[in-house]
């Protein structure tokens, strides 16, 4: 999988090549645009109610109609930066497909 990353993201988790993390995915309810985004944690995504909770997979909670969603755990593949500062992440599989 291959998504784009801002640079807000790299300056907030500082992505390296080999690095673990959970992969994010945030949606606008009303429109429908989606993206992704780094979760920065290896140890899942905590949700609305309590953060503590963390999971690898499923909805972590909707706040100002932007829906997040834990999509599994990753390993960044490939880093391309492009000029305007944003760059293009290649991760693996989901190493964690079974777990919550």
């Amino acid at each position: 999988m291959r998504f784009i990353v801002t640079e807000m993201d790299i300056y907030r988790h500082n992505p390296k090549v080999g690095q673990l993390f959970t992969l994010v995915r945030h949606e606008d309810i009303r429109t429908g645009f989606s993206y992704y985004r780094l979760g920065g944690s290896p140890e899942g995504i905590g949700g609305n109610m309590d953060s503590s909770v963390k999971h690898y997979h499923g909805w972590r909670g909707t706040t100002n109609n932007i829906s997040v969603e834990a999509c599994g755990l990753r390993r960044i593949e490939k880093i391309q930066c492009c000029k305007n500062g944003n760059a293009w992440i290649t991760v693996s599989d989901d190493l964690k497909p079974d777990e919550d």
